[in-house]
């Protein structure tokens, strides 16, 4: 699905029941060779669980709950604007 479509970014949860967040980013970045951004957004709290997060190729780290300002801020971040290449606006690769 991800390679037919294009995406502004993906949100990725950490933990999912079949394959989890870490190893789906691992996938975009060395099996898709996909550049855009991934955005952890999970419960997990620990400074581990960020580390572990960008070093498997996500952009970004951000806990649960998350509040709509900090999605605002997070969505007009330059870093993801560059990303941004299509006119119909950003598309979601939802499970």
């Amino acid at each position: 699905m991800a390679r037919s479509n294009s995406y502004d970014l993906i949100l990725m949860d950490l933990q999912m029941p079949v394959l989890g967040g870490l190893d789906a980013a691992r996938i975009i970045r060395n099996d898709l060779k996909m550049q855009l951004p991934i955005i952890a957004l999970t419960a997990a709290t620990l400074k581990e669980d960020q580390e572990a997060s960008l070093a498997s190729g996500m952009n970004d780290f951000h806990t649960k709950p998350i509040r709509v300002e900090k999605l605002k801020k997070l969505f007009s971040n330059r870093r993801v604007q560059t990303f941004r290449t299509r006119r119909m606006g950003p598309r979601c690769l939802c499970s």
